[in-house]
């Protein structure tokens, strides 16, 4: 995700929303990669991050992984880190796997 201006608060960094969208999308496709395409789809009931860095600008990734899944319900985790490489957020989140 391209950290810049638009995603600042008022406070001059990335909006912690913006950053808690990018751990919940990373790890959601960690999981989609444990579901057979079209099968199932996905919801994000919870999700708890912890910020470790402010960040102004860059590139920021996320990395998921998943730690549990069973038929209906997962629980992953996600890392956001800045292109040094820096950890900028860490955050775990429950999926209820719905079928199609």
């Amino acid at each position: 995700m391209k950290a810049g201006i638009k995603l600042h608060n008022t406070g001059g960094i990335v909006h912690g929303g913006a950053i808690a969208a990018l751990a919940d999308a990373s790890a959601g496709v960690a999981l989609a990669t444990l579901i057979p395409r079209g099968s199932r789809r996905t919801v994000t009931v919870e999700q708890k991050v912890n910020f470790m860095a402010p960040v102004h600008r860059g590139d920021l990734t996320g990395y998921g992984k998943v730690l549990r899944k069973r038929e209906d319900i997962a629980v992953s985790e996600s890392e956001v880190r800045d292109e040094e490489g820096n950890l900028v957020a860490k955050s775990m989140a429950t999926f209820m796997i719905i079928k199609r």
